[in-house]
């Protein structure tokens, strides 16, 4: 009987000790690491580990519009993928031009999703003689693209005449408002004429 106990008490004391252990990992960093997987039957030994976060993951809301079906404002945690949107709104519709969108980019908190039909990117690609050269644009001319109202075409013209133009579409990100999910709709649109 004696044995028993003592068998009971080192289990408890073994218990509590990873207990505090991994009361004290939480406290340090808030990780803590949790192996995944392995086989030792292996020629090479192959263990994988996972940092698996403890804390709160922070929630954004993303606007899901276009070619899906069920357009919407959907929570999302941060760090979360574009193809998580949008399998959030339902799907892609059969019209949606799935492959124009970057599914694996990290979403935004705040941004529009918007997913294009293929009839959308036929007409552009038609009109495709017909992009906006951001570096030799006017301002009516910057002005009739989506999104761009008359400060952001001023900014534009303000900003390739200070740095010398835009030496890709992509540095059009370097101006003050236009970001990743603008960038998406407005590449389609313009050239840098380079």
């Amino acid at each position: 009987m004696k044995q028993k106990w003592k068998a009971v008490l080192v289990v408890l004391f073994v218990v509590m000790a990873g207990a505090a252990y991994l009361s004290s990992a939480i406290k340090g960093n808030g990780k803590v690491k949790v192996a995944v997987g392995s086989d030792e039957r292996a020629s090479a030994s192959i263990g994988l580990e996972s940092e698996v976060s403890l804390e709160g993951a922070s929630t954004i809301y993303v606007h899901v519009a276009g070619a899906v079906k069920v357009p919407g404002v959907y929570e999302m945690t941060d760090g979360d993928r574009v193809w998580k949107a949008i399998d959030k709104a339902g799907g892609l519709t059969e019209e949606a031009d799935g492959a124009s969108v970057n599914q694996a980019r990290v979403l935004k908190d705040g941004e529009q999703l918007y997913i294009p039909t293929e009839s959308e990117m036929a007409a552009l690609g038609d009109s495709k003689s017909q992009l906006v050269d951001i570096n030799k644009a006017t301002k009516e001319q910057l002005m009739t693209l989506p999104g761009i109202g008359e400060a952001r075409a001023n900014d534009i013209i303000a900003y390739r005449n200070s740095n010398g133009g835009f030496p890709s579409v992509e540095s059009i990100m370097e101006v003050a408002g236009i970001k990743e999910a603008m960038f998406e709709k407005l590449a389609p649109l313009i050239t840098s004429g380079r």
